[in-house]
């Protein structure tokens, strides 16, 4: 009875840890190790409940980008990551594995984002993501990843259809299985998300990078701009895809989740989430 009187104090979680070490170390010989076996088990269950490690961020805020809705949206969303705010200056010289998890282009310019942070910043982004590091661009971070341009990052399998300036407003993408699982989303048929001019992607076949996976896909589309050129190219094109680059993951955003109205924010989250491999 008394051996039976003891386990379950130890086996209660709202005993103290050290007052737990106590009477473990007070306990006959021959009960330590079961004893040391009920501690052992606590002590794994108190680690798999331990919040999971704080993300470190870097938003890009420069010429060609605005932050402060991406900045907005992910604080809102509450999972206490470490954002930083970066400039060209700081793309280029302190964006390293050993500081930094993610690096995220938001929208603006694509070609305009490329220039401020010159030919060295653009070879510290591709070496950033090919070490592990995520990159997520939204727009003109899209454009930014693309492989359609001199100017670009080349870490997506992907071209851009032309003439880019379709227009902007609200449109409807529908997720598939695989951009659910990925991004950990429920959504189901179509969702509203603002689209301001974003990347209408086209596969490429270069043989040193992977094809991409499309994790959704618009369903209406804008054409208020070039109307007889971009009529019908929209509908069924990827909205959202995810790849990879060397050891580092990459999600290009063609819509905005931060602009919508309300905001997608667990969308625009878990892009984060999704490129730094938590989900």
């Amino acid at each position: 009875a008394s051996h039976s009187c003891e386990l379950s104090q130890l086996c209660c979680f709202s005993i103290a840890p050290q007052d737990l070490i106590a009477a473990v170390n007070n306990m006959a010989p021959s009960k330590t190790f079961v004893a040391c076996a009920a501690l052992f088990a606590i002590s794994a269950l108190l680690v798999a409940a331990a919040p999971t490690e704080k993300l470190r961020i870097v938003v890009y805020e420069g010429d060609g980008a605005g932050a402060a809705s991406v900045l907005r949206v992910l604080g809102e969303a509450g999972l206490g990551h470490d954002l930083t705010i970066a400039d060209a200056d700081f793309i280029e010289d302190k964006l390293t594995n050993d500081s930094y998890d993610v690096v995220f282009f938001p929208g603006g310019s694509g070609s305009a984002e490329a220039k401020a942070i010159t030919p060295k910043g653009v070879d510290r982004v591709r070496t950033f993501v090919s070490n592990g590091g995520g990159y997520v661009g939204i727009c003109a971070g899209g454009y930014l990843a693309t492989s359609n341009f001199t100017w670009s990052l080349h870490l997506l399998n992907a071209g851009v259809k032309e003439p880019w300036d379709r227009g902007d407003g609200n449109v409807t993408v529908e997720f598939n299985d695989a951009g659910r699982a990925a991004l950990d989303v429920d959504y189901v048929g179509n969702t509203t998300i603002f689209y301001g001019q974003g990347p209408i992607l086209r596969r490429l076949s270069l043989p040193h990078l992977p094809q991409y996976t499309t994790f959704a896909k618009y369903t209406s589309e804008i054409h208020s701009k070039h109307t007889n050129e971009t009529k019908g190219e929209m509908v069924g094109a990827d909205a959202i895809v995810g790849s990879t680059y060397g050891k580092g993951r990459v999600l290009v955003s063609s819509p905005h989740p931060e602009l919508t109205k309300p905001p997608l924010t667990m969308l625009l989250a878990h892009y984060v989430e999704y490129v730094a491999n938590r989900l």
